[in-house]
């Protein structure tokens, strides 16, 4: 059995709490015999050298044994992985009998139950050392009987460890193990009761409510002090302060409150609920504000392993780095842990225009880096600081822990503004096709769409406004009666090995903005296909420039 350079005394102080009172009278000698007179007194110390020695012995022979402990601790009625002998004695233990009858076959009933009396909160504890090494109850592999017992010596500052009755090693205090072992001590976490009834613990309660983890409670991943931390802040990503929405949408917000869908009539129209007509203004633009790729895309996007002058997607290494005495900062370990490479997404967009079939794309490229598309959690932990070494920390990025995020464009410099949208012309919907680019043989393919047009313009002549006035709309929305529907092809370009993202539709009559909260600002309204969702609004050539 390997072991490790560590401070397995201060672990076990932290996390298996041994109580002060043994006695320092300790035997180690193999030969001692573990049947004593009845009439002897048994020192705390000696009670668990002899307890270690029988629990050694029947875990070394018993696969059930193993998997019984396992069990047990992995229920952490305690809120921790410990095995309480008084409460799980007499539970049976497959078809071997119980517990306590499991270890009878090893010791004389006189000794076992002056061992009792002499331990009356006689704890097993099933180590997870994942702070150090790979060592947990869950990854414990029963099928191997090489399980040592563990007591703490109190004569010097190791720990004693028995394998199938015999004292095999005296571990000194500096060293961890990085096997599986038990761990026999008194349990801090309960103590003796007046009532024998206290939530069926036989006699015992919990010292503090906060140990009780008999009651049912949530899923969590029990950290211990591994930390992870995330490379973006900690807000409701939804939401958009007004600082970064155009006061003209706020406006349309406000003075469309009744009937959300008409706040682009507001915006591009001028047009309110008592001022039914309006024409087109044409400083208000509509772009891509915001996107966001779904986290579990990241398998299917991150597959280019390119060669010569094809670029790679950046990958998540699957390994830990580690950097000695002072802290990585989040760009540091990102840009070790992450291969090198920008991952590339084109959007196309297609707008139906009157008596055009087959619709053509505007493309917006967007490259970029995994810290601008995802938010990442770094897991971190530390070596301490002793005598031998200098402090180490660790870090690893887990492809299953990335968080959502909002790619802001315009933000990262890209010009985002999408084609006029004039639906005195131009189809009341919008399509978006999204793919990340991987370098490969281009190819084409076709979607069919239907696309509506609405007829409720009248013309400059007709409005009686001047020749050069544009199109009148005349009346908030649209009337299904006056409009048609085409059917009309989109032609999109890309490549055989890009990875296809699918395809977002938008409406005039969408709303932009859908609640307001006084502390978090507006919710816009989102778009998504489950892989990608994204949001368009618009604003004016001014408020897109200082912003």
């Amino acid at each position: 059995m390997k072991k490790l350079n560590f401070m397995l005394v201060l672990l076990l102080a932290t996390t298996c709490a041994c109580t002060d009172n043994l006695s320092e009278d300790v035997a180690l000698s193999n030969e001692q015999p573990i049947s004593r007179s009845m009439n002897t007194t048994l020192t705390a110390e000696e009670a668990q050298q002899q307890f270690a020695k029988i629990l050694s012995k029947a875990v070394y022979n018993h696969v059930e044994l193993r998997n019984f402990l396992k069990s047990k601790a992995l229920k952490q009625f305690d809120n921790d992985y410990d095995v309480f002998y008084p409460l799980v004695k007499d539970e049976q233990v497959d078809n071997l009998g119980t517990f306590r009858e499991v270890l009878l076959n090893y010791i004389p009933e006189v000794d076992l139950s002056n061992i009792e009396a002499t331990l009356p909160l006689l704890n097993i504890y099933v180590p997870d050392l994942s702070l150090f090494v790979d060592v947990t109850p869950e990854n414990w592999n029963t099928t191997d009987q090489d399980v040592p017992v563990a007591i703490k010596n109190q004569d010097e500052p190791n720990t004693l460890m028995y394998l199938n009755g015999e004292f095999v090693d005296k571990m000194p205090g500096d060293e961890i193990p990085d096997f599986h072992f038990l761990y026999i001590k008194n349990n801090e976490r309960v103590r003796k009761s007046r009532s024998r009834s206290v939530n069926g613990m036989n006699g015992y309660e919990f010292i503090s409510e906060v140990f009780d983890g008999t009651h049912p409670k949530p899923q969590v991943v029990a950290s211990r002090t591994i930390q992870s931390r995330s490379t973006s802040p900690a807000y409701d990503i939804d939401w958009v302060p007004a600082s970064k929405i155009d006061p003209v949408v706020i406006s349309a917000w406000e003075t469309m409150k009744n009937d959300p869908s008409l706040q682009r009539d507001n915006i591009y129209y001028g047009m309110t609920p008592t001022k039914t007509e309006g024409t087109l203004n044409r400083a208000i633009d509509e772009y891509i504000y915001r996107f966001q790729i779904d986290p579990a895309a990241y398998y299917s996007i991150a597959d280019q392993k390119g060669t010569g002058d094809k670029k790679d997607d950046p990958i998540i290494k699957d390994e830990t780095i580690s950097n000695k005495v002072s802290e990585l900062s989040d760009d540091e370990v990102i840009r070790r842990l992450w291969t090198d490479g920008k991952f590339e997404f084109h959007f196309q967009v297609f707008t139906g225009t009157t008596n055009i079939k087959e619709l053509t794309a505007s493309e917006y490229i967007f490259n970029l880096e995994p810290k601008d598309l995802f938010n990442i959690t770094i897991t971190k932990w530390h070596r301490h600081h002793t005598a031998f070494r200098h402090t180490k920390h660790y870090y690893k990025i887990d492809p299953n822990n990335l968080g959502r995020k909002w790619v802001y464009p315009h933000d990262l410099g890209y010009d985002n503004r999408l084609p006029k949208w004039d639906i005195s012309t131009q189809s009341l919907e919008r399509f978006f096709y999204i793919y990340e680019h991987d370098e490969d043989e281009k190819y084409e393919t076709t979607q069919s769409k239907v696309t509506t047009f609405t007829h409720n313009f009248k013309s400059n002549v007709e409005g009686g406004i001047g020749k050069d006035e544009w199109n009148v709309k005349v009346g908030l929305g649209y009337d299904s009666t006056k409009s048609t529907q085409t059917s009309s092809t989109l032609k999109i370009e890309t490549t055989k090995g890009s990875d296809q993202l699918g395809t977002l539709t938008f409406y005039f009559y969408d709303s932009i903005i859908i609640e307001k909260d006084t502390n978090k600002g507006y919710r816009p309204k989102n778009v998504s296909n489950g892989t990608v969702t994204m949001t368009i609004m618009p604003m004016t050539e001014t408020f897109s420039r200082v912003n």
